[in-house]
């Protein structure tokens, strides 16, 4: 399955970079979307909170393995959803030029 996610400048550019290689999600379809499942392909889409849009750039990455919590952490801000941690490998990259780019 495919999934179309937000990402923020800063954990979007670590995957890229291959520094970060989980990611962890609320799960289902509580959240409005279909369950995480090993195997899944994640469309991570670069969101520039500063402009409050879509920067354009994206990046595909599979999810090779994962961990279900089925209650977060009380310190987490998921709000009592059950919630995922993936292991990922980015596939692809596509777009423009980084966030960090721009002066």
């Amino acid at each position: 399955m495919i999934h179309r996610l937000k990402s923020w400048p800063e954990p979007f550019e670590e995957i890229r970079l291959g520094v970060k290689r989980t990611e962890i999600r609320s799960d289902g379809p509580a959240k409005g979307h279909a369950r995480f499942n090993g195997g899944d392909v994640l469309i991570l889409k670069e969101w520039d909170p500063t402009e409050a849009r879509y920067t354009g750039r994206q990046l595909s990455v599979l999810v090779r393995r994962l961990t279900r919590l089925w209650e977060a952490p009380s310190e987490w801000d998921f709000q009592g959803a059950s919630v995922v941690v993936m292991e990922i490998e980015v596939l692809g990259v596509a777009g423009g030029a980084s966030t960090a780019d721009k002066s």
